[in-house]
């Protein structure tokens, strides 16, 4: 069985998302809209064209949280995430998406699902007494 430490990480944090969306009196609402490209499923000739052909776009970041925040003092349109395994770096056309999309949204490589999920509730300003906080707080 061959492992894909990525998208594990990516899975977990949308667990943890879920979770929190809908969490009786302690749900952020705001992680009911966070998604995910599938640009990282391997995918046939055949489902690859029938992807391109439906919009899907090479480059395009992993995770995204399509709420406008404030950030570091400046009003930000967005959250993209993009998980990374080990010393991965961006492609190529990562970096050309991040260039051509621009400043108004807030841009974070994240390695593990905690880390994603800390930069999330600091990007929506959660009190750190928040549950959804547990276990997430000593981390850089």
């Amino acid at each position: 069985m061959s492992r894909t430490p990525e998208h594990d990480e990516q899975a977990a944090l949308f667990v943890w998302a879920r979770t929190w969306a809908n969490h009786g009196t302690h749900a952020i609402p705001a992680l009911r809209t966070l998604h995910a490209s599938l640009n990282g499923v391997k995918l046939t000739p055949g489902q690859a064209k029938k992807a391109k052909a439906a919009g899907m776009l090479a480059g395009a970041w992993d995770v995204f949280l399509p709420y406008p925040a404030m950030w570091a003092g400046d009003q930000y349109g967005g959250l993209y995430i993009e998980m990374k395994y080990g010393r991965n770096g961006l492609t190529t056309e990562q970096e050309l998406y991040r260039e051509e999309v621009g400043g108004y949204f807030v841009w974070r490589v994240c390695r593990t699902w905690d880390t994603a999920a800390r930069t999330i509730l600091e990007y929506l300003a959660v009190p750190t007494t928040h549950p959804a906080w547990s276990g997430l707080e000593g981390l850089k």
